[in-house]
């Protein structure tokens, strides 16, 4: 059964994305630390610290917070506790991308609300999906 809630929280962070760092961590052979290994090793702004000076906390919230763009384009979405979009997703090699977050934030949405609807029918019995695929086009 699934839970629901009649309004968000207060203080609401995206629900599917991971926290940089706290997992997962990936090191360089010369100790620059970065989320993942999926990040971009040449990416000033995927780098989360060194081993030598340890987690760079500033860029650690920079990244869970998208770099602030999720204050101004997550705050009213539908579908923030569902979004799973990561910072990688939208690093154009330099910063995190406005550009991209727009672009990732469209198919994200798309994505999640296929998934919904895909709940919705099996939630209302239906012995196949069959039919549901038809409600993406």
């Amino acid at each position: 059964k699934y839970k629901s809630i009649a309004a968000l929280p207060s203080v609401v962070g995206s629900g599917g994305g991971c926290k940089p760092g706290a997992l997962k961590l990936f090191a360089t052979v010369d100790g620059r630390l970065y989320p993942c290994e999926k990040a971009n090793d040449s990416s000033n702004v995927m780098q989360i610290g060194t081993l030598k000076d340890g987690f760079d906390l500033a860029k650690i919230s920079n990244l869970y917070n998208l770099n602030g763009l999720s204050k101004t384009k997550c705050k009213n979405c539908w579908a923030v506790l569902l979004c799973s979009i990561c910072p990688i997703r939208i690093d154009d090699g330099s910063k995190l991308s406005p550009r991209l977050l727009e672009k990732e934030c469209v198919s994200e949405r798309r994505t999640i609300a296929r998934y919904l609807k895909y709940l919705a029918v099996i939630e209302e019995g239906k012995e196949s999906l069959r039919g549901c695929y038809e409600c993406d086009k």
